[in-house]
């Protein structure tokens, strides 16, 4: 049996000596995923995606241009058109907007990832199984960032330092982001990566899946772990009932555990429950005002940016308030009792409400174009197709689920990550339709 080492040694050499045989288009694919997969893996590190989204769509411009008469997959065709309407939607909203120059940058990021659809496109009838690949790398990433985690937990700090009772400024476990929730989020989000394939070793997911819950739990993060349930229910779906139990009895231990060992938990829970009662009192009273702070104080003051978010869309309700624009225009639509009215609120927490805010029923109907196009291809593809790309649309289907606290589209964070899902989805639909022109090297990606 090989060591860990030799196999480590064994992974290396396969792709060295892949390298030195491949043409100059196949490498230039290889860059195009790796730089792709970047945007998910480089998150914690100084820059975050910003560098890689740079060089991807950079190359991409030069490929597009260069293979402009190559065949294109016709998925990421209809893709790039999408993200090329974004960019216009993006870029009409501004118009009249308080501060334009906040948000016509995602108008270039969007144009820009739009050349990349079709760029990783053609990677994808260069390479063989590039949904795949990119799979396999947002699977090692998830493994990365729990053991980042669990080394954390255990010892006080992360990998690379990052301490845990110091960390964000309540003590969260936030594995290598010292400065936001994204650990947890992309916990909850990566996990079908992982786990769908191995779904039916039933004691392995359920064990990898209690570490996330912990983990998750312990970020002090109620929209995370709403997000690890959203991603687990299609994996948990068809087993045996003895494991659904375990499943729901574990979730019961851990998250008593959680409240008790996690002050931010902790504070969300008792918040959760006097703002519960003072709902029912205040429906019971037919008090519409304690009601509202109720509710506001149960979603941690999400309800006001949410009602708020409304307002803007209801005066601007064809482009918004301009994309980027929601922290702008706050203040005009919170009364002074606002915790946020002098503050800043950063954007909407959530992804419908930010839209509606932002780019109004445009931004809405693009969002509705990019779900009845990404449905309308599963439902066409076959059983294998289908088995390729549900990791991606398990992920995607979480993300875009309305009831729950959202990262919102338009940062530079979670931007990259929702086009790399669509990208992967969309590969995975199509991976069997795309060939590679010598297959004679699927040998160099196979990772076994």
């Amino acid at each position: 049996m090989l060591s860990f080492s030799e196999v480590i040694f064994g992974f290396w050499q396969r792709r060295v000596d892949w390298w030195k045989t491949a043409d100059t288009e196949r490498r230039l694919a290889a860059v195009v995923v790796f730089l792709a997969s970047a945007l998910v893996w480089a998150q914690p590190l100084p820059g975050g995606p910003r560098v890689p989204a740079l060089l991807l769509m950079a190359l991409s411009l030069w490929l597009v241009f260069r293979y402009r008469g190559a065949d294109f997959p016709r998925e990421s065709v209809w893709f790039a058109y999408l993200w090329g309407a974004l960019a216009a939607i993006i870029a009409l909203s501004l118009i009249g907007a308080p501060k334009p120059s906040a948000g016509i940058g995602y108008a270039v990021i969007a144009l820009g990832f739009a050349v990349a659809t079709l760029a990783v496109g053609w990677a994808a009838t260069r390479l063989p199984d590039v949904g795949e690949i990119l799979r396999k790398v947002l699977a090692l990433t998830f493994f990365v960032f729990l053991v980042d985690g669990l080394f954390q937990y255990a010892f006080g700090y992360d990998l690379i330092g990052v301490p845990y009772n110091q960390s964000y400024y309540e003590g969260r476990l936030v594995g290598p982001f010292p400065d936001s929730i994204r650990f947890s989020s992309f916990l909850a989000m990566l996990f079908p990566f992982a786990a769908w394939p191995l779904r039916r070793k039933y004691a392995f997911v359920l064990g990898l899946w209690f570490l996330t819950v912990w983990l998750v739990l312990l970020s002090g993060f109620r929209s995370s772990f709403v997000l690890l349930l959203l991603t687990s229910i299609p994996i948990f779906w068809f087993w045996p009932k003895r494991f659904l139990v375990v499943v729901g009895v574990g979730v019961l231990i851990i998250g008593a555990l959680a409240v008790g060992l996690s002050k931010p938990l902790t504070v969300r829970a008792i918040n959760t429950y006097e703002g519960t009662l003072s709902v029912i009192h205040a429906i019971q009273s037919g008090n519409e005002q304690e009601a509202d702070k109720a509710l506001d104080k149960i979603l941690t003051y999400r309800w006001e940016l949410w009602r708020n978010a409304v307002k803007m869309g209801n005066d601007h309700p064809f482009l918004g308030v301009g994309a980027k624009q929601y922290r702008h225009v706050y203040a005009q639509y919170s009364d002074e009792n606002d915790v946020f009215h002098n503050s800043d609120p950063f954007h909407a927490h959530h992804l419908y409400f930010a839209l509606w805010a932002e780019m109004g029923v445009m931004g809405l109907l693009w969002l509705l174009a990019m779900i009845v196009l990404g449905v309308t291809l599963f439902l066409r593809s076959d059983v294998t197709a289908r088995q390729k790309c549900a990791p991606w649309a398990i992920a995607l289907a979480a993300y875009a689920f309305p009831v729950q606290s959202q990262p919102v589209l338009l940062t530079v964070q979670w931007l990259p990550v929702v086009w790399l899902l669509l990208t992967g989805f969309s590969l995975s639909v199509a991976s069997h339709r795309l060939t590679t022109k010598d297959t004679l090297n699927k040998s160099a990606f196979d990772w076994k």
